[in-house]
């Protein structure tokens, strides 16, 4: 669920493996220009447009809570109260009290997917095409991205087996170029 239109936290933290190999941050850079020529020349990569999970801030939690407790302690009694005045005349209103009740179940259900997506405390994040790279290196893709001058890794997945034999070389140079990148 969208908590504002194109909201971003201060921080950003991508939900990754626990067995990361390497930096999750490649460096802070001024200008998009400094962080493309960065990649350019330390890694062969290629610019890609995806989609990454990251943990949601307090503010998100906050306003997607402050969503489904109004839908509990306003809606939901209000829909309930309905359903009940429509089943003591059902003989008369059979199909009202049939759509209060589903407006009933449809509440619930949404209470119940805002609760689990807090629970969750993750949001997708879309990532800037013209800012973001995938590089292979030791059979998986790492998606580095530049939000607010920081290049960072966002995503990592393995290589699909018939991808592996045309990255290989890629991953074997990206593995050098990590050596050589010194990181605070």
């Amino acid at each position: 669920m969208e908590v504002v239109k194109n909201y971003q936290p201060e921080v950003i933290k991508f939900q990754l493996p626990d067995d990361i190999e390497i930096p999750v941050k490649l460096g802070e850079f001024e200008t998009e220009e400094e962080a493309r020529e960065f990649m350019a020349k330390t890694f062969v990569a290629t610019q890609i447009k995806d989609n990454a999970t990251r943990y949601m801030d307090d503010f998100e939690k906050d306003t997607l809570r402050k969503e489904y407790q109004i839908q509990l302690e306003d809606v939901l009694p209000e829909m309930e109260a309905k359903a009940a005045e429509k089943r003591m005349i059902l003989e008369q209103a059979k199909q009202e009290a049939k759509n209060a009740e589903e407006m009933v179940n449809m509440v619930n259900t949404q209470i119940k997917d805002l609760a689990k997506e807090v629970k969750a405390g993750v949001v997708t994040m879309s990532l800037d095409y013209k800012n973001t790279w995938r590089v292979p290196i030791d059979g998986k893709y790492y998606f580095v991205t530049l939000i607010a001058g920081e290049l960072l890794v966002a995503k990592v997945t393995d290589i699909p087996d018939y991808e592996k034999n045309d990255v290989l070389n890629s991953g074997d140079n990206n593995k050098k170029a990590l050596k050589k990148i010194k990181v605070a």
